[in-house]
């Protein structure tokens, strides 16, 4: 192998490592939000059954970023900031897959 081959195949590993932390940090993002949901949830409800919690689960985790961003957005108050940089992250999905 030679040495461009080699650093040619380090730049396509460094790529592809990336392009999966890319990806990666969206869907922890989503899922803090989700639990955040169900937390808030709780914590705003004095009385909730074991039921509800585990609809309220699986509710959450069927909603997409965008939708989980906005059920966040109608429940807590933001700055103009922050919501420019959650419909950021919203967007970043869109972008990886459509490009």
């Amino acid at each position: 192998m030679t040495d461009d081959q080699a650093a040619l195949e380090e730049h396509i590993k460094e790529v592809y490592a990336r392009a999966g932390l890319a990806l990666y940090f969206p869907q922890c993002f989503e899922m803090a939000l989700a639990n955040f949901l169900f937390i808030y949830h709780r914590a705003t409800n004095q009385r909730v059954t074991v039921k509800e919690l585990q609809a309220l689960e699986s509710s959450n985790a069927k909603k997409t970023l965008g939708a989980l961003l906005k059920r966040t957005k109608d429940l807590c108050a933001f700055d103009q900031d922050a919501i420019i940089v959650l419909e950021k992250w919203d967007a970043t999905p869109f972008l990886t897959l459509n490009s």
